[in-house]
């Protein structure tokens, strides 16, 4: 049984602002986070072979970290770490129909959560104002849910903030989670005792595993319909004219897909979102 763990930085249970996240390769308190997501990495690796996983594959989900963001003297050698295999569209190594369900470590709220630490969907600086499928706001955690769910594998488990599981409560609430701090403001959180949380995670992800019979796999009907409401006209424009981008609005965006698995892909000159479903 193959469990796939996605990760992210802003939301680890060690992790109390933006510098540790985003401050140069090399600095202190970046050193530091990266300390902070090979632990908790390891927390959700060890329980999804608690579980009954007889495969773990990992994958630096933080864009900042280029996939190099574990610490490889750290991290736990069981896991096999994996990255994305392409760009145009998007897909990540090995998350296929194999998969048998997905964890996300680390992960944030979507953008514009009230109580929720450094929330955004996408990108920092938070361009994006609203992000929809078939007209419901989603984040990071929806988009990795229908993802999977297009391959066939339910989304079990999510470690992060309270706002962060509270959203995984509102929109998946078969998936188990582990609170791991409280956010205070954008910039300002509560964190809650890390070895406590760390084991708790350990804990709680094996509980996934073991109970995935009973998790539900996400699909929406198709061509999924995304709407992205930006900040700026700027950003909006940066999208007209691209082939099967509509601009109904001058800080709106909208394009539809065929399959979930392109959840992850923007329209570019390189990748336009209205080819025809890949076939299994």
């Amino acid at each position: 049984m193959t469990i796939y763990i996605i990760t992210d930085m802003e939301a680890l249970s060690g992790i109390s602002s933006f510098e540790q996240c985003y401050n140069p390769h090399g600095s202190p308190e970046y050193e530091y986070g990266r300390v902070q997501l090979t632990a908790d990495t390891n927390a959700a690796i060890a329980g999804a072979f608690d579980g009954g996983a007889t495969e773990v594959c990992v994958l630096d989900g933080h864009g900042h970290n280029q996939n190099k963001g574990f610490r490889q003297d750290l991290i736990d050698k069981r896991a096999k770490q994996v990255w994305i295999s392409c760009f145009d569209p998007v897909r990540f190594e090995q998350f296929d129909e194999s998969v048998a369900g997905v964890m996300m470590v680390g992960q944030h709220a979507m953008v514009g959560t009230r109580g929720a630490f450094l929330d955004h969907t996408q990108c920092l600086p938070s361009h994006i104002y609203r992000y929809r499928v078939n007209g419901t706001e989603y984040g990071e955690i929806g988009q990795c849910a229908l993802c999977a769910g297009d391959y066939g594998a339910p989304f079990i488990y999510l470690a992060g903030d309270v706002a962060a599981c509270e959203e995984v409560k509102r929109q998946f609430p078969w998936a188990v989670t582990t609170p791991v701090k409280r956010g205070l403001g954008w910039r300002r959180c509560e964190l809650f005792p890390t070895d406590q949380v760390r084991s708790q995670i350990r804990a709680d992800a094996a509980r996934a595993v073991r109970e995935i019979q009973g998790a539900k796999v996400f699909r929406l009907p198709a061509p999924l319909e995304i709407t992205v409401d930006w900040t700026s006209n700027e950003f909006a424009e940066k999208l007209d004219g691209i082939p099967g981008v509509e601009r109904p609005e001058p800080r709106t965006t909208r394009w539809r897909i065929a399959q979930g698995r392109d959840i992850y892909s923007w329209p570019s000159d390189k990748w336009h979102p209205h080819g025809t479903r890949e076939k299994p």
